[in-house]
């Protein structure tokens, strides 16, 4: 009976196809500067609507190798430098604006700027180091009028795709902002540096932690029915 039960077992292994855990590649679309409108930049890897990844249809039931994590949290680390603005939207009465910034990851917040009053070509010299885990979500850049006491006004927003990036090394960029509701109106530009470059600490002690288990998991436990003779 036990060997029946083995042989249907090797059977469905056989029969299951094999998995392939490749993971996606990183690619320079971009020379040492470029200006990007949100758009120009989308990989190849990765399927985007708007600011969060999407995959409708057959894409969407079958697995995909950009939905595995590359590794655990802090694989990559972006390193961005906001450095100014450029002729941003008026959006106060006095032909001016108080723009601040802020950084969304998969919907996430991970920074928001300090505000420069009445200004539209800001100087804000901000820098801030990111842990990113996954190369498929988007660099979201929203850019808002502070008002206080009322709602903030929408300034516009543009998207860095991060597999357009190479590794370890310094691009100097240009966000055109855009308004997803009028998408002919100039918004004006934000000029930021960027570097994106591996956690290979972190990967190394994630890849000891994952042995670890396996070990662990590895041992012969008896089943829990099974009693033990005195």
């Amino acid at each position: 009976m036990c060997a029946r039960a083995r042989e249907i077992r090797e059977r469905a292994r056989s029969s299951q196809p094999a998995r392939s855990w490749a993971s996606p590649r990183t690619t320079a679309a971009f020379g040492r500067s470029s200006r990007l409108d949100g758009a120009s930049c989308k990989p190849r890897g990765c399927s985007f609507s708007g600011g969060p990844r999407s995959r409708t249809g057959a894409e969407a039931a079958r697995p995909s190798n950009a939905e595995l994590p590359l590794a655990n949290p802090g694989m990559y680390q972006l390193d961005i430098v906001l450095k100014s603005g450029s002729n941003l939207a008026v959006r106060d009465r006095g032909g001016t604006s108080d723009p601040y910034v802020k950084f969304k990851i998969a919907g996430k917040e991970v920074f928001r700027s300090r505000t420069i009053y009445k200004s539209l070509n800001p100087l804000w010299e901000e820098k801030v180091s990111l842990l990113v885990d996954s190369l498929c979500e988007p660099l979201y850049v929203k850019v808002f009028d502070y008002d206080f006491g009322l709602q903030d006004d929408f300034m516009g927003s543009a998207l860095l795709y991060l597999e357009s990036l190479e590794l370890t090394r310094t691009l100097d960029v240009t966000l055109d902002l855009k308004d997803p509701q009028h998408p002919g109106h100039n918004l004006g530009s934000l000029q930021l540096a960027v570097t994106l470059s591996p956690k290979e600490g972190d990967f190394r002690e994630a890849l000891t932690q994952l042995r670890r288990t396996w070990k662990r998991s590895s041992k012969v436990i008896p089943p829990p029915w099974e009693k033990k003779q005195l």
